[in-house]
This record gives structure tokens, C-alpha cells and sequence, in this order.
């Protein structure tokens, strides 16, 4: 029966049982008699009530008191307000009636209903009892019953099997939303708030994978998604069919899990920088973000203000400027630790300062934070270049323009093989007031050196034989040269450079002051004043290009005697940028090997090969793009190697040359035959003295002979530059800048030859011995950690800056140099981010064409060689006396010796200067009272000073020097610019110009060999659009167009 417990006053509970009463009770009405009632309002005339006006007797105040009859108000207004009122009544009394035969009839119900269920369970407990008796479960009968094998449920009682059905599928519901319920509590799919190198790192689907199938955790959920993704053949599905399965399954699960609690968003937020470093539109992420794949855009890159409380002291972006520099606060960090520990945490600046920031911004700060905790231990390297581009107006309008924008881009590194011990201005400064003067024999290589130069220059050519000959019968000895290669103790081991862009700085890095500005910039961007005690104290390396590098050194050469501690800038060690050099010297190699015309007059020049390529013409006043040089160079290079391969072996072709090798011996003295007779310039010499002294009509020598020799020297070496440099070999590396110190000047490089004096004058005779190390094995950068992947740090900066301003600058008005610096920490972070993706999902299609097919440039050049008599001696053969190619090397040499004021001289006049100025005390130092009387604190301190200060090598002149700096007048601007041009002068006598860097080619970080072997590929990207900016003006942060590149780094 069904227990009802009603409260007493309720109309359906039951009455006692001691006083019963009839389930109806018609209530007593007691009728008024007519001449009593009250009259209606159209009876009689109502006055209206007033206050002093008496109420009427109570009409019913004669019935009884002990009736249930509730006596109504009397009816007042209008008839028609009456009329209402009475049908309103009605209706309610009406309803009351109804509701009440309504619960009587529900109860009826439920009162019958509970005599059934009492009836079934009597009959159930009988069939219990009877199973039981017989021996039978009661599991047994329902598995029986719904058994479509025994035709008793199944088709027979639908409603039973629904009802089954349905309790199922509520339970499988309840569980997935456990476990969905768990993981979100567990906060595994939380995606942290800071965007580090571990999380993208450790990111990957199949982890997700493997953590949803672990029991209790993300099973069931796992289970319901791939019964969904299977079919009835994926036992017979590949392993990369089932592993695409559950990448699906996966991302699906993820997305699921992500609408259910938007704080599971580890898989949309990876995803949506992903699509982000991929350039993809801000439309199409949109729709991705709807169907729950991604982050939204908006997400990713906003900046909203949530309070006002920001002390206007403050600014929350990086400094773009000088004013927002000084006014840039810098949270207090550590100071650096004893020992190489684990990085502290640092804060980056703007953090919590009343704005709400999406992902990219958050990412930024953070990578910015963790460059300043690096920054705090002191074992980091700087490189900076400027950042040049075109600023584009859609329609152009009064003092509205397209215009270019000069910056500064920043990027610091992690130190290899680095310790604090060795990081010291002091000895730095002490080396280099006794360092001796640069001599010549520092810059020619030494017997020893000359001998190991020669080995590597012959493994160079073995190298060229092996990988473009197309032969499987050399390649075969490719392991046999790598085991073999000569090399030195500059090795530096393969391990992954930690790098970290830190900003994009609108200051324009081409002047002195420029300099200065960035230097401070990326001194309060660093917080180096408070993080470090006297940062001023240890060495600071600091790589550039050489325009970069002359400006610090003019700074030096300035404030020398005149500013101490970290004004004075002696605590500098500039790292020359090696990519640089690579520039120069294949500028200077075009300019002397490239020809005055492409005619069959001259077969050797590197315009007549370019002609017999079909390749776009080469004028040498407008030079292509760095890339497009050097691959004509070293194609060409590559011909004549073979072409003289052939040579001397006296075979006619590849093939047999390679069926006829049987030995490395073989094969190296064929190498060495090839170095020793046709890149000799003991013979170019000959030859050009026997026609210098042969009698009128007696033709002698061979002007494309001689031509053809000085080229394959000249791009040997810059062939084995480029491999020292990808191999890490400093010393490799070291033994070519010496030649190039002597080719740059005769080819005309004048600043680069001033660049490469410089340098071996501080390795060999200012730099102690542990910053010496501390520069050869930093000078080259590992992003892979890889072997054979090592790039020069300022390619590392130019690669950067390629990624700024060509994929992730955004347009129109929001061009702005707080988005550049807002951006540039985050640019290796999407790179890695685009590559992670790439592999975890196996979809890295990348940007290269289909590998170019070098084997018949070869094939072609080989044969022009053979047809003209390039490599062999024709006596009587003349060129115009401006084609003849000068002997760079030689003549560079001949410069820095044979007159009395040579380069050596004047580099070391102005070296002993800048000595002696340095040793002088600075005007912005206290000086000492000139009064007899010391306290003895005084004498103690003079006495410190002056041991600790480095001896003068000519005392009396320098007390001169120290009297005539008391009466010198402060420097202004115009002095400063006078001693620039006196410095510049010196350094070097014209601005050089320089190959362009404009395509992803010309920075490629993939600088790889196999690039250029047969059937190699290039990168490439397209350039065919003028008027995207005009499309994209009006665009949002960040937004890009992938087919758009209008600026030129260079």
C-alpha cells in the first residue's frame, strides 16, 4: 500500500477513527430574508463614503457564529464591476471544486496502484521462491528471457527491451560524465598559463592517448569514441591507418571535453598557435574556434584594459624608445649565483598590471621573463641587427606616404662551455693594456698552418668528387672521408644553442648614438642594474655585422678616458658576425671573377656561365641577392672540379673515372693532383712574368688559364668556409678569415679587411686565453643539436628578422613597433611550435619545390669547360686588360707589407692610442683633494687604487695626457661626429656595398649541403604581389598574407 503521509488540515487525509464522518458534507446555507437584503447600487442612489460617514450594519451579522459559511464583502461599484465580480467568483469557486474531485481521484489512484504493486510483489516472491526451490538464479531467467534465441522477450515485449535499453545508456552516460568530471578536476588538459619550451616540448596526442586509456580514468569515454571511429575492417587497417585512428579519436575526445569546461584547453590553445605560426586568416580560425578545434583569434592576441589602477608610472609594453627606457620600472631579481644553478624565475615586465592578455601576449612575457632569468646568471651572449621595411599606405593622401621604418631587433643566447669564473672585465681590461702589437706574421698562416690549410683545401675538392659526381661508386667513400677529415682543437661539440629574440627596439642601430641607445635599451630590458651588483664588472660579448661592431668600438674609442664603469664600455668583447663575412667575400668574389661581358672571348668568367645556364643576366653594378651569387659560384665551382677530375686521370667521362677508382689513395691523390696543378698560383705567377718579359710578337702565357686557376682557389675557400662553419670548427673557420684578411683587401672589401685585423689581432694577442675559447665556441650556434648543423649567430639574427617583418608583421594601422616587439619573443616558440605539429601529425609538406636537378648545370658547364680549353695551357690566348683577374690574396699581401704606412702600421698607431687612453683616469671619477694632509682611510684607498690600476708604459706622457684632460672642454655632438669620421677614416675609407638578403633562401638556417647536390631542393617563397598590402590595410593584429614579400633586409 502506499504510505501517504498528509498533513491532518489536508482536505485528503483521513479522518480519525474515533469520530467518522460522511466523505461528502453539504454545508447549511441560511437564507436572509428579501425584505432584509441589502439593495444594489441601480436600487437605491449611494452617497459616497466619507470619513465622518458610519459604516451600514453588517447585513449577515445575524447568522450564527458556529457555521462554515465564510460571508463575502458586499459588491460596490458599478453594475457592470459587479456583474464581473460575481463571475470572477464563480470561476474560482468552480475551479476550487474541480482541483478538489481532481486529488480524490489521484488518490483513488494511488491507493489501487499500491494494492497492485503489493499484489506483484506476493507474485514475484512466489517466482523467486520457485526459481530457488528448483535451483535457479534469477540472472539465468532474464538472460533466458531476453535471449533472442528463445523468441520469448524479443519482439514479444518492446517495452521491456526499450526499458533495458534506456537504463543502459543512462548508465554509460553517468560514467562518461564521471570520468569527463575527473580529468577536469585533475586539470590535466589545463593548459599552463605560461607557454614554456617544456610544454610545447612535451605537448603530444598520443599522450593524451595513452593517458584516456588508463583504467578509471578516460576508459569508457576512450572505448564509446573508437566504437565509433572502427569499422568492421580495422583489424585489417594499417599501423599508420590505426595511428591516424586515434589521433582522431583523440582530438575528438579533447574538443568534447573542451566545451564541457573551457579550462580543458591545452589541445585549442596548441592548436590555435599553430595555426597562428602557419599564417592561417583570422576568418578561417574564427570558424575553427566555433566548432570548438581552436582557440578563437581574439583569444589569441587580445589586450584588454580590466582597471584603471595602473600607476601611470609605469609602462606595460617593452620600451620602444629612449623615453620609455628611462620610464620602464624593473622588478628585483637575484643576483648571480656562485655556480651554474637552475635559472630563477623571473617576472616579466607588465605582468598583473590591470590588463587581461590572450595567449600570444602571455607568451611573449614569459619568453621575455625567461630571458631576463638567463640574463641574471651572466653566462648569455647579445646579437642585434637592424630591421628595415616598408611601411605601406593604401591611397596616399597629404603627408601620407609610404615610408621605411629603421629598428633594431635583439636576441640573447646561452653561453656553451661558459663559466663565471672566466667572465671578468678586470682581466679582460688588464690584457688589453699590455697586449703587444698586431704583426704580420699573426696574419699569414704559419708553416704549420699552411700545411694543414693545403690538407683541408685538398679534402674539399674529395668532398665536391663525392657528393655532386652522381656516381655510387664514390659515394660510397663518403664515410671513409668524414672518419679522415683533418681538424683542429676549436671543435666545438654538437649541442642545442637555447636562444631567446628579446625585443624589436625603434632605434636606429646605424649611428654612435644609435648604438649607445640600443645598449641601454637591452640593459634595462635585462634589468642587469638590479639583478646584477655591478654588472659593469664582467664582460659582456656582444656579435653584430661589422657596421654594428665599428659603432661600438667608435663608443669605446670616444668615452676612453673620459667614462668608467659601464658608460666606459671596456667590459665589451665584440664577437664578429661570420655570415657576414661570408657576404662580403661573395661579393668580392663576383666583383673580381664575374667578367665584363658573358662572350666566348672569355670562357671562364663566371658571366659566360651564367649565360650558358640561361639564367637571369648579372650586371656587376646591381648584383642579385646574396643566395643567387653563391649558388652560380659554387655550381660553377662543382663543374670545374670534375672537369679537372678528368683531367688527370685521363678519363673521358664520370662514369669511367668512377668504375676505374679502386683505393681512397687513388682517389686522394687524384684530389691533390687537382689542388697542386690547377689551383696553384705559382703558376699564374709564372706565366704572367713570362709575358710580362717576353719580346714584342712572342705571345706568352694564358689569360683564361690564369683566370680559371685564381677562381677555383678563391671558391675553394669559400667552400671550405662553408663546411668549417656547418662542421663547428673554429680553428677551420680562424685559418680562412686569415687568408680573407689579405683577399678582402685586394678584392676591395676595405672594411671587412680592417674587420678580419681587428679580430686576429684579439684572438692572438688581446683576448686572455678563456675569452678566447669563450668566442670560438660561441660564434657559431646549434638550433638542433644536431652534427654538422652549426650557423653563424648573425644568419641566426637575420633568420629572425626574415620571420618578423615578412611573416609575422601585421598591417595597416596596426604596423606598429609595439606589435613587432610584442611578437619577437614569441618567434622561435611558433617556429617550434609549426614543426612540432608538422611531425606529431605527419602532414610537414614544408615550402621547398621539387628537388632542382644540378646534374645538368654540371653536366653543361663540364662541357663548356671541355669545348673552350679552360683547364688546359694555350700559350698566346688574351683577354682586355680589365679582364685580367688580380691575385687578391697576393696583392692584400703586398698592401700590408711592402710600404712603410701600411694597413699593420695604422691599425697599430691607433691601437697604441686607444692604450694609452684607457690608461688614463677617467674625468668621471672623483678626484682626490689636492691638500698635503690624508686621513689614513684616504691613503689606504689611493694606495688600493693605484696597485689595482695597470702600469703606464710611459708615465711622463701620460701625466700630460692626464693635465691636458683636466682642461678639456665636454665633448658636444659635433666633436663626437668629427672623431666618428676620424674613426671611420681608419677603419675603413667609403661605405661598401653589400649582396642583398631578400628571399628565405638568402637566410635559410637549412644552409645544407645537400641543398645543392644533385637532384637537392631550395626553398622558396612567392613574390608575385605588389597590391596585397592594399587588401590587407585594414587587417587585425597579426594578420599576414603568406604570398607577400616587399621588403629587403640588406
Amino acid at each position: 500500500m502506499l504510505d501517504l503521509d498528509l498533513p491532518p488540515s489536508s482536505p485528503f487525509s483521513s479522518p480519525p477513527p474515533e469520530s467518522p464522518t460522511p466523505r461528502y458534507q453539504t454545508p447549511q446555507i441560511f437564507q436572509t430574508p428579501i425584505n432584509q437584503r441589502r439593495r444594489a447600487n441601480s436600487d437605491t442612489q449611494v452617497t459616497p463614503r466619507t470619513p465622518h460617514t458610519a459604516r451600514p450594519a453588517d447585513p449577515l451579522g445575524s447568522l450564527s457564529p458556529e457555521t462554515d459559511f465564510n460571508p463575502s464583502s458586499p459588491y460596490v461599484g458599478t453594475k457592470e464591476a459587479i456583474n464581473a465580480k460575481r463571475v470572477a467568483k464563480g470561476q474560482a469557486k468552480r475551479a476550487a471544486t474541480m482541483a478538489s474531485k481532481s486529488a480524490i481521484r489521484e488518490m483513488e489512484k494511488n491507493l489501487a496502484s499500491q494494492e497492485a504493486d503489493q499484489k506483484a510483489m506476493q507474485v514475484y516472491k512466489e517466482c523467486l521462491d520457485h526459481l530457488h526451490a528448483k535451483g535457479y538464479s534469477f540472472g539465468s531467467f532474464v538472460m533466458y528471457y531476453l535471449d533472442p534465441a528463445s523468441r520469448e522477450g524479443s519482439g514479444k515485449n518492446r517495452l521491456l527491451k526499450e526499458e533495458v535499453k534506456e537504463w543502459a545508456v543512462q548508465y554509460v552516460e553517468n560514467e562518461v560524465a564521471k570520468q569527463a568530471r575527473s580529468i577536469t578536476r585533475t586539470g590535466t588538459l589545463k593548459a599552463p598559463t605560461e607557454v614554456t619550451d617544456d610544454y610545447v616540448s612535451s605537448f603530444s596526442l598520443m599522450g593524451f592517448y595513452n593517458y584516456f586509456r588508463k583504467p578509471n580514468v578516460g576508459d569508457i569515454i576512450l572505448r564509446i569514441f573508437e566504437a565509433a571511429a572502427k569499422s568492421t575492417k580495422a583489424k585489417n587497417h594499417s599501423q599508420a591507418r590505426q595511428e591516424r585512428r586515434n589521433t582522431v579519436v583523440t582530438s575528438a575526445i579533447l574538443s568534447c571535453l573542451g566545451e564541457r569546461n573551457y579550462s580543458n584547453n591545452s589541445m585549442k590553445r596548441m592548436t590555435g598557435l599553430y595555426l597562428y605560426a602557419s599564417g592561417t586568416h583570422r576568418q578561417t580560425m574564427s570558424v575553427l574556434a566555433r566548432l570548438g578545434i581552436c582557440e578563437s583569434y581574439s583569444t589569441i592576441v587580445r589586450n584588454e584594459r580590466i582597471s584603471t589602477s595602473v600607476p601611470s608610472s609605469q609602462t606595460l609594453s617593452h620600451p620602444l624608445g629612449e623615453e620609455s627606457v628611462k620610464a620602464t620600472p624593473i622588478p628585483q631579481t637575484t643576483l648571480i649565483p656562485a655556480d651554474n644553478s637552475p635559472i630563477p624565475k623571473c617576472k616579466p615586465l607588465g605582468y598583473d598590471q590591470g590588463y587581461r592578455w590572450g595567449t600570444l601576449r602571455k607568451l611573449s612575457y614569459t619568453r621575455r621573463g625567461m630571458a631576463r632569468a638567463i640574463a641574471s646568471l651572466g653566462l648569455y651572449a647579445e646579437v642585434y641587427d637592424n630591421i628595415n621595411f616598408m611601411s605601406r599606405i593604401a591611397e596616399q593622401t597629404t603627408s601620407k606616404h609610404d615610408f621605411q621604418e629603421n629598428g633594431t631587433c635583439v636576441t640573447i643566447f646561452k653561453l656553451w662551455a661558459a663559466s663565471l669564473e672566466h667572465m671578468g672585465a678586470k682581466t679582460l681590461i688588464e690584457a688589453f693594456s699590455n697586449a703587444r702589437e698586431l704583426r704580420r706574421d699573426d696574419v699569414i698562416h704559419t708553416k704549420s698552418e699552411s700545411v694543414l690549410f693545403d690538407r683541408l683545401m685538398i679534402y674539399c675538392i674529395i668532398r665536391i668528387i663525392v657528393k655532386f659526381s652522381g656516381q655510387e661508386e664514390l659515394q660510397q667513400y663518403a664515410k671513409t672521408l668524414n672518419a679522415r677529415q683533418p681538424g683542429t682543437s676549436d671543435i666545438i661539440k654538437p649541442h642545442k644553442t637555447d636562444i631567446y629574440p628579446l625585443a624589436s627596439l625603434n632605434i636606429d642601430e646605424s649611428t654612435i648614438k644609435g648604438n649607445a641607445e640600443v645598449d641601454a635599451a637591452v640593459v634595462e630590458i635585462l634589468g642587469l642594474r638590479l639583478a646584477i651588483e655591478k654588472f659593469w664588472e664582467r664582460i659582456r660579448i656582444i656579435a653584430g655585422d661589422q657596421l654594428s661592431l665599428a659603432r661600438l668600438r667608435a663608443l669605446e674609442n670616444i668615452r676612453a678616458g673620459q667614462e668608467s664603469e659601464y658608460e666606459g664600455f671596456q667590459w665589451g668583447v665584440w664577437m664578429p658576425g661570420l655570415f657576414h663575412g661570408k657576404m662580403a667575400d661573395m661579393h668580392g668574389l663576383l666583383t673580381v671573377h664575374l667578367g665584363k661581358s658573358h662572350s666566348a672571348r672569355n670562357p671562364g668568367c663566371l658571366a659566360f656561365h651564367n649565360a650558358r645556364l640561361n639564367r637571369l643576366p648579372i650586371t656587376p653594378t646591381s648584383l642579385p641577392n646574396f643566395r643567387t651569387c653563391r649558388d652560380l659560384v659554387f655550381v660553377s665551382l662543382y663543374a670545374r672540379v670534375l672537369h679537372c677530375l678528368l683531367l688527370v686521370s685521363a678519363k673521358s667521362s664520370l662514369e669511367e673515372y668512377a668504375k676505374s677508382v679502386k683505393t681512397w689513395s687513388q682517389l686522394f691523390n687524384d684530389a691533390k693532383a687537382i689542388y697542386e696543378i690547377y689551383a696553384n698560383t705559382v703558376t699564374v705567377d709564372d706565366l704572367r712574368w713570362e709575358r710580362r718579359t717576353a719580346r714584342p710578337g712572342n705571345s706568352q702565357g694564358d689569360m683564361v688559364y690564369e683566370n680559371a686557376i685564381l677562381f677555383l682557389r678563391d671558391a675553394l675557400i669559400s667552400r671550405e668556409y662553408t663546411d668549417a662553419i656547418k662542421a663547428g670548427d673554429s680553428g677551420r673557420v680562424f685559418l680562412v678569415l686569415k687568408i680573407w684578411a689579405l683577399g678582402f683587401r685586394g678584392n676591395g672589401q676595405m672594411k671587412y679587411a680592417y674587420e678580419m685585423l681587428h679580430l686576429i689581432h684579439c684572438i692572438t694577442s688581446v683576448w686572455p686565453e678563456e675569452i678566447r675559447k669563450l668566442v670560438m665556441q660561441n660564434w657559431l650556434v646549434n638550433t638542433t643539436g644536431r652534427a654538422n648543423s652549426f650557423l653563424e649567430v648573425d644568419l641566426m639574427q637575420e633568420h629572425l628578422n626574415y620571420w618578423i617583418k615578412v611573416i609575422y608583421k601585421a598591417h595597416g594601422s596596426n604596423s606598429t613597433w609595439e606589435w613587432l616587439d610584442m611578437i619577437t619573443p614569441c618567434i622561435g616558440v611558433l617556429r617550434d611550435i609549426a614543426r612540432r605539429m608538422n611531425d606529431m601529425l605527419g602532414a610537414d609538406i614544408g615550402t621547398r619545390h621539387a628537388p632542382a636537378n644540378l646534374r645538368d648545370d654540371i653536366d653543361t658547364l663540364m662541357q663548356s669547360l671541355d669545348e673552350h680549353d679552360v683547364y688546359r695551357l694555350r700559350k698566346g690566348r688574351e683577354l682586355e686588360e680589365d679582364e685580367i683577374v688580380i691575385d687578391a690574396i697576393t696583392t692584400g699581401l703586398q698592401a700590408l707589407t711592402d710600404a712603410i704606412d701600411n694597413p699593420i702600421s695604422e691599425y697599430n698607431a691607433a691601437f697604441k692610442k686607444l692604450q694609452r687612453r684607457r690608461q688614463m683616469r677617467p674625468v668621471t671619477d672623483p678626484w682626490e683633494d689636492d691638500s698635503p694632509a690624508q686621513t689614513p682611510e684616504a691613503s689606504e684607498t689611493m694606495a688600493t687604487v693605484q696597485s689595482t690600476t695597470p702600469t703606464l708604459s710611459n708615465p711622463n706622457e701620460d701625466l700630460v695626457d692626464i693635465e691636458e684632460r683636466r682642461n678639456e672642454p665636454e665633448m658636444d655632438e659635433e666633436v663626437i661626429e668629427k672623431v666618428l669620421g676620424t674613426l671611420e677614416g681608419v677603419e675603413a675609407s667609403e661605405r661598401e656595398p653589400m649582396l642583398a638578403l631578400s628571399t628565405a633562401e638568402d637566410v635559410a638556417i637549412d644552409d645544407d649541403d645537400d641543398m645543392l647536390e644533385v637532384g637537392g631542393g631550395d626553398q622558396e617563397i612567392d613574390t608575385d604581389s605588389e597590391d596585397e598590402e592594399d587588401e590587407v590595410s585594414e587587417g587585425s593584429e597579426g594578420e599576414w598574407e603568406e604570398d607577400e614579400v616587399d621588403v629587403t633586409l640588406l
